[in-house]
This record gives structure tokens, C-alpha cells and sequence, in this order.
């Protein structure tokens, strides 16, 4: 796989994207629960932090 791939892999155990398959094609878009913090111009502290107690895993925290 690519390192595209592996990235994309990483933003979807963060949950920082949503996949959808489509016949052979992963169709990959943002979040909007997690991306909602960024337009509500939050420091990134709280973002992280909001992230963090929303939507990480035990798998995610090894990536996040």
C-alpha cells in the first residue's frame, strides 16, 4: 500500500474521516463532528483535547 493509503488508514482510526466503499473505490471525507471544533476558530489545544475525549480509541491513541 501506499503511503497515502497508510495515511488515510490513521486519519480513519482517529476518526478524523468517514469511508465509504463504492465498488472498488474508498470514497474518504472529513468528519464534521470532528472537524467542527476547527471552524469555531477553537485554540488547537482544545481541539485536541475535544478530539481526545470524543472520538479516540485505545487503537487511535498509538496514532493520534
Amino acid at each position: 500500500r501506499s503511503r497515502i493509503s497508510h495515511s488515510l488508514e490513521d486519519l480513519r482510526k482517529c476518526k478524523h474521516v468517514v469511508v465509504e466503499k463504492k465498488g472498488k473505490q474508498m470514497i474518504y471525507t472529513l468528519n464534521d463532528k470532528a472537524m467542527r471544533a476547527l471552524l469555531e476558530h477553537q485554540s488547537i489545544f482544545q481541539v485536541i483535547d475535544s478530539h481526545v475525549k470524543t472520538f479516540c480509541t485505545e487503537g487511535c491513541r498509538k496514532v493520534c
